[in-house]
């Protein structure tokens, strides 16, 4: 696994074996469950503008909407629920992944506390995530493991496709106070066990902020930043 300083030299020394992306993800969290994430492109110059639009109902049990712009269409895409499977922009997370970034749906899921481990030698619970028969995942079951010091957060997941096989692992490091009761990863990294290949989230910045409704509008995905 990576560490932070290690992450920090591959954003800065761009190696050719590296394939770097600098986005802005802005959230908004909603108290009827109508969340909203999106998510635009800045860096590499073929990847400029390129931007998503995630709408999550998980209130109701609708399905969740997402929507990319893409540079060579020049028009807003629909992402079916089936491609939500798909890799996100060639990296070991998929649509679903960034989706479920912001939180999880506890609804959707059968839930199982499977024991004790150590992690990292921190001492955690192993938590088992199976999804309900109507749930849209591509994912048979996932295991979660989080710290029994009391403070909400995860330090490791591991992802098991629809036939049972581990697939990938993600270790989350870097876990600090975002703001008052709010614990966030400073580094998300996710390897692909079936592919062999490492995607890292590394988060430089999080502030909050006010934004409008029509930051969240599909209309949105065709106006530059």
């Amino acid at each position: 696994w990576y560490t932070i300083e290690e992450a920090e030299n591959l954003r800065r020394n761009q190696g050719w074996a590296v394939r770097h992306y600098k986005i802005i993800r802005q959230l908004r969290y909603d108290i009827d469950g109508e969340d909203r994430v999106r998510i635009l492109f800045l860096e590499p110059p073929r990847d400029k503008d390129t931007s998503f639009l995630f709408w999550r109902h998980w209130r109701t049990g609708k399905a969740d909407d997402i929507w990319g712009w893409f540079s060579v269409l020049r028009r807003p895409k629909r992402i079916n629920a089936p491609d939500q499977r798909d890799s996100f922009m060639g990296t070991s997370l998929t649509f679903e992944d960034i989706r479920r970034l912001m939180g999880e749906n506890l609804n959707d899921f059968i839930i199982t506390l499977a024991g004790e481990e150590i992690i990292d030698g921190i001492k955690s619970y192993k938590i088992i995530l199976e999804p309900k028969e109507k749930t849209n995942t591509g994912y048979e079951r996932r295991e979660f493991w989080r710290a029994k010091n009391g403070l909400p957060y995860f330090l490791q997941i591991k992802y098991y496709d629809r036939k049972g096989r581990l697939i990938k692992s993600q270790k989350n490091s870097g876990i600090y106070e975002f703001k008052s009761g709010i614990w966030r990863p400073r580094l998300v990294e996710m390897r692909n066990i079936k592919d062999n290949y490492t995607s890292l989230l590394y988060f430089a910045k999080r502030e909050v902020k006010n934004f409008e409704d029509r930051n969240f509008e599909i209309s949105t995905l065709e106006r530059k930043r």
